[in-house]
């Protein structure tokens, strides 16, 4: 009939969505994420222009991300013992769903939608809740990823051409709207979603912040954007798939020890005397410069508030 949840899997399930809603950046004691970004090219140029310059942040759908199993979760129905016993729990919460509808559905609708649940297979039924939740993902809930150093070779080489780009530092705190990124779920497999669903948003933060184990080592934390909640308090104005955040949450930029020396003057030129620029020597246990080299400005009290 249909794969089923033993109560230990149910347990699990439940514990790990009551995690998601204490993982925020800001209680975990982080004060600064990071933003790895190309420079080499006109398009990467542009995209760093307008979050130093325009802050603007560009948000990603789940096509957009580089892993193709991102956000897709695995939709199962969930198994009460026999096929009767599962397809009246099916009904009893579709009713509860209904029931909040404006406008109320009329009864010919009512009886209709009935009878598919009583004889629709579940593997269709499976196909159909898959279909629905990935397409609500895709428009309706994007992404921006962040990380919690600046200090990896691996971010470096994956996002910002080799450490011949950047890292945007962005204040984490509970000042700062990016306090509100959540720290993602690691997992061996892609997260299982079963019907009857939950909540809209217990079922993104499911997809939203959850990942397989191959991407544990980016240790990623994640600013979702809801599509049901107000960003406004947190000073984030969104425009589609963009958010204008405050100016003063750029903490600094570190620029690739690779980068040409005419764009770490670009740089430089953005920067003005908002925020400081620094170039390291190389990755791994060197010390942070400034990029003009004047001084070696900052780092102690950024390794005290987690930044170096």
């Amino acid at each position: 009939m249909n794969r089923k949840s033993s109560p230990s899997d149910r347990r699990r399930q439940a514990a790990r969505l009551r995690r998601f809603g204490t993982r925020y950046a800001a209680k975990e004691g982080l004060h600064t994420l990071y933003k790895f970004r190309a420079y080499g090219t006109p398009e990467h140029r542009e995209w760093v222009r307008q979050i130093l310059v325009e802050n603007r942040l560009f948000f990603s759908r789940a096509s957009q991300l580089n892993d193709d199993e991102d956000l897709r979760p695995i939709i199962r129905v969930r198994d009460a013992g026999s096929e009767a016993a599962t397809r009246r729990m099916l009904i009893r919460d579709a009713e509860r769903v209904w029931a909040r509808q404006q406008p109320p559905y009329s009864a010919e609708r009512l009886a209709g939608m009935r009878h598919r649940i009583r004889t629709i297979s579940f593997a269709e039924l499976e196909r159909d809740a898959l279909d629905r939740t990935h397409h609500r993902l895709e428009t309706e809930y994007w992404i921006l990823s962040l990380a919690t150093s600046r200090d990896w070779l691996h971010m470096w080489n994956a996002y910002a051409d080799e450490a011949r780009g950047l890292c945007i530092h962005l204040k984490a705190d509970n000042n700062s709207a990016f306090g509100l990124s959540q720290r993602v779920l690691y997992s061996a497999e892609r997260p299982v979603i079963w019907i009857p669903l939950g909540s809209d948003r217990e079922v993104a933060d499911a997809a939203t912040l959850t990942k397989t184990l191959q991407w544990k080592h980016e240790m990623e934390y994640r600013f979702i954007r809801y599509p049901d909640t107000d960003f406004t308090p947190a000073q984030l104005q969104f425009d589609g798939q963009y958010a204008y955040f405050p100016r003063d949450l750029i903490a600094g930029v570190t620029v690739g020890h690779r980068m040409p020396e005419q764009r770490v003057q670009e740089i430089l030129g953005m920067a003005g005397d908002l925020f400081p620029v620094y170039r390291p020597n190389g990755i791994g246990g060197v010390p942070f410069q400034e990029a003009s080299g004047a001084t070696a400005r900052g780092d102690e009290a950024e390794a005290r508030d987690g930044v170096a």
